[in-house]
């Protein structure tokens, strides 16, 4: 069985999730093999989603039983990996309130210090704190003075912070996990719609853990965060944390929508992932022509072997512009050399993705297959 259909198969079983539609969710796992199912699970960090309603819903037998031994296999080494994690956030909080840094946990962190100990079945990089752009250097000087290191050379350091929405990653003490400081939760150039802490101070909440009250963002930050991070659809787990958003609190939607309509740089990439999370909500939700051609064409990326799937930003970038080349998308597509300082291009990588593109075309006029442009 291809690719795309284990692509639409896990969509359908991570709606049946949100749902919890035990029928639904049985059928989706029925639809492919559990080792190619397991496969694309996990490259879409939905793992740790579907073990969930796994256990809730208490499958064993059938489609499923295969399915549960793989994902736990995979969570138990993800909770190994990361047992320490808690602890490491809970110190990551104390230094920088001792240090007066104004500071937000994000995605898995901020879940981790609320108490979700499940957020530790999905492999988890690195720590991300959100602060202001003016106190980022006392946080860096705080947490260096708490063992983190500055490990990357300082061109680098510079590229980070001149041109991205983070600083470098800080390499840990005792071999904890890496820790991101950022600025803002999305690229400057990648989006229009502004994302730094003056922008967002509105959404920010407080959350009770071990090192006392602590902030995260509330549910439209968060799903803000998500909107902008799942751009391109390269992991469901973005559009799928939306719809269990959104299952909560309906209203939200609408919210989210004037929000992806405001967006000029990257509109059809932000609302393929709006679009996507609706229907993982089984919400009805008004799509244009460019998002639906967007959506196809991400089923047909699905299909594609690994070794061309990666490397299809141009195409991507092709159906981000509305079917044309000539626009935003095809510039943020150009990969830059993030350990220069005036980002210049990767002519070797450039290269790269140009002939993975025009040899993936192929292969999709080969098949008979395509998306709608």
């Amino acid at each position: 069985m291809s690719p795309a259909r284990t692509f639409d198969a896990l969509v359908d079983a991570v709606s049946a999730c949100v749902s919890g539609d035990a029928a639904a969710l049985v059928k989706a796992f029925s639809a492919v093999p559990a080792p190619e199912f397991y496969a694309a699970a996990v490259r879409h960090r939905c793992a740790g989603l579907l073990l969930s309603a796994i256990v809730e819903m208490r499958l064993h037998g059938g489609a499923a039983a295969e399915l549960r031994k793989l994902l736990q296999r995979y969570a138990a080494a993800c909770a190994l990996d990361s047992a320490n994690l808690p602890g490491q956030i809970t110190a990551l909080v104390r230094t920088l309130k001792s240090a007066g840094v104004p500071h937000a946990l994000l995605k898995t962190a901020a879940k981790l210090y609320a108490g979700d100990r499940r957020a530790q079945w999905s492999q988890t990089h690195d720590i991300d704190v959100f602060v202001p752009a003016m106190r980022a250097a006392d946080a860096l000087d705080a947490l260096q003075q708490a063992g983190y290191l500055q490990s990357a050379a300082d061109g680098t350091v510079r590229a980070y912070r001149l041109h991205h929405h983070h600083l470098a990653p800080l390499a840990a003490p005792r071999g904890g996990k890496p820790v991101e400081v950022h600025v803002a939760l999305a690229p400057r150039r990648a989006f229009s719609t502004r994302t730094d802490w003056d922008a967002l101070f509105a959404t920010l909440q407080e959350v009770a853990g071990e090192a006392g009250s602590a902030l995260r963002l509330d549910a439209y930050g968060r799903c803000l965060h998500m909107l902008l991070h799942g751009a391109g659809l390269y992991r469901l787990s973005d559009a799928a944390q939306i719809a269990m958003e959104l299952a909560a609190d309906p209203p939200l939607l609408a919210v989210l929508s004037k929000t992806a309509a405001s967006e000029t740089v990257q509109p059809v990439a932000v609302k393929a992932v709006l679009a996507m999370a609706a229907r993982i909500a089984c919400m009805p939700f008004e799509r244009e022509a460019a998002v639906d051609a967007y959506l196809d064409w991400v089923r047909v990326r699905e299909d594609l072997p690994a070794r061309f799937r990666g490397r299809m930003h141009f195409v991507d970038a092709w159906y981000a512009n509305g079917g044309r080349l000539r626009g935003p998308a095809t510039m943020l597509a150009v990969p830059r050399n993030v350990r220069a300082v005036r980002r210049t291009p990767c002519y070797r990588e450039l290269a790269g993705r140009a002939f993975a593109a025009l040899a993936a075309y192929a292969l999709v006029l080969r098949k008979g297959g395509g998306a709608r442009a």
